[in-house]
C-alpha cells in the first residue's frame, strides 16, 4: 500500500500546531465525502475552537485574524459586493486597501471563491479571517 503525498492543505493544516497528522487526514477524508468546511469539520470534531483554528491558519497563511463584530464598515465598501455573494461565500467586504477589496471569511478554501468575488467586484481581493464572517 503506497500513502499519498500531502496535499498543500494537509501541510497547511499541519503547520497550525492544532492537530495531529492522523486529524489532518481524518478532516481531509470528511471533507472529501461531507462537502462540509474545513472550519467546520475542525469545530464539529471537537479538534479546536474556531476562533482559536482561524488565529493559527491566519497566522500560518500570513492573513489577519479580525474580529468581525467589531468592524466598522462604510456603506461604500459593503455595496462593492453584490448581496447575493455575500450569502453566498459567507464573506464580508471589510475595506479598501490600495484598490483591493479586503474580504472577511472564515472558509479560505472553499472552491473557487477568490475568483468569484473577484468578478463580483471587479478588483483584487485581499483576505481576513474572522469566525461568523
Amino acid at each position: 500500500m503506497t500513502v499519498a503525498a500531502p496535499t498543500k492543505l494537509a501541510i497547511l493544516l499541519g503547520k497550525c500546531q492544532l492537530l495531529s497528522p492522523a486529524q489532518v487526514d481524518q478532516l481531509l477524508a470528511q471533507q472529501q465525502e461531507s462537502g462540509k468546511s474545513i472550519t467546520e469539520l475542525v469545530v464539529d470534531d471537537g479538534f479546536a475552537r474556531e476562533d482559536d483554528f482561524l488565529k493559527a491558519l491566519a497566522g500560518v497563511m500570513a492573513l489577519p485574524y479580525v474580529r468581525a463584530g467589531d468592524l466598522t464598515i462604510e456603506k461604500a465598501v459593503l455595496e462593492r459586493l453584490p448581496t447575493r455573494a455575500i450569502f453566498q461565500y459567507n464573506v464580508l467586504p471589510m475595506a479598501m486597501e490600495n484598490g483591493a477589496l479586503r474580504v472577511v471569511t472564515n472558509d479560505p478554501f472553499k472552491p473557487g471563491l477568490m475568483d468569484a468575488l473577484r468578478m463580483a467586484a471587479g478588483v483584487r481581493i485581499r483576505l481576513a479571517l474572522s469566525t461568523g464572517a
